[in-house]
């Protein structure tokens, strides 16, 4: 349930940080710049020309002069939306190289491991009960449980690979193409918990042990072998042999189930990272295209009041 709780509480997050990143990247892309100022001062110049020479602005010669001007203008605003385009290519890498979706998929694999390791625990207990009852129940000794009843799937030791970075260019289609490594390791480790130590082999050798000693005494006094030797497993032995089977497919189930929920988790999250992604990329494109046509239409009306 912490588990489940902490997912709900990073899925909220993971709005929260995509929206104020949309946000943000509007921000920028809608700041101010010198393109106005520049062409303000073009604006300054050419009436001022006018003012004083009106007579001249009908000379072609004149004309072939102030076009010129008007290609130089257009090419200081061409350099200035260039540079804004670069400077925006490079926020949107920022923003992919930050870390963040990374850090949040590997986050989602953790806690993924943690509830393995719960389905795991509950499992290695699971398995002691059942053999402490059958054993109470058939009158044998309970055998001790094992120093080590569990599997843990996050060692100290362990080397866990790194979570594959979204490459730019990546499109929302190639979902698949990604893999989970850390989250295979975590499952695989999961599926040897259900190797479970044969209780009754150690009892059986235990009781041979004993009835062993106890025949050496026998056979001095010339006693008859123990007929229980012979003896066929009980009901309840084979009862808890089935027991302990259906409490495997139960875990292979319960894990299996983790992994894929949390396999489509991971799917999703990188996909919407990538159409997050491939949106500010398209807001650029669409950004430089309103910019270029802004220049391209000013410079034509200049050009036009030229001529006329």
């Amino acid at each position: 349930m912490k588990v489940l709780h902490k997912q709900r509480f990073q899925r909220e997050e993971i709005q929260q940080h995509f929206h104020s990143i949309q946000v943000q990247f509007l921000t920028f892309l809608r700041r101010l710049d010198g393109k106005q100022q520049v062409l303000d001062k073009f604006i300054v110049d050419f009436n001022q020309f006018s003012d004083q020479f009106p007579d001249m602005r009908e000379d072609d010669q004149t004309k072939e002069e102030l076009h010129q001007r008007v290609d130089i203008l257009s090419d200081e605003l061409w350099e200035i939306a260039e540079d804004r385009k670069e400077q925006a290519v490079e926020e949107r890498k920022k923003i992919m190289d930050s870390g963040w979706v990374e850090f949040s998929l590997e986050y989602l694999t953790s806690c993924a491991q943690q509830m393995m390791q719960s389905e795991i625990d509950k499992f290695k207990g699971t398995i002691q009960l059942v053999h402490d009852y059958y054993h109470a129940v058939d009158e044998k000794l309970i055998p001790e449980a094992p120093e080590s009843n569990t599997v843990d799937l996050l060692t100290e030791d362990a080397e866990l690979p790194d979570v594959e970075r979204i490459a730019d260019g990546a499109e929302p289609s190639d979902i698949n193409s990604f893999s989970y490594p850390r989250l295979d390791d975590f499952f695989k480790k999961a599926l040897k918990a259900q190797v479970v130590p044969d209780v009754l082999a150690q009892s059986a050798a235990a009781d041979a042990g004993k009835k062993g000693g106890a025949k050496g005494k026998d056979a001095k006094k010339g006693g008859a072998p123990d007929p229980e030797e012979a003896k066929p497993e009980s009901v309840y032995v084979k009862e808890m042999r089935e027991a302990i089977k259906v409490e495997k497919s139960i875990l292979r189930f319960r894990l299996t189930q983790v992994r894929n929920w949390a396999l489509m988790r991971l799917k999703h999250q990188r996909e919407l990272s990538l159409r997050i992604y491939q949106k500010l990329d398209d807001w650029i494109a669409v950004a430089t295209k309103a910019e270029n046509d802004a220049i391209e239409e000013v410079c034509d009306v200049v050009k036009d009041a030229i001529e006329e």
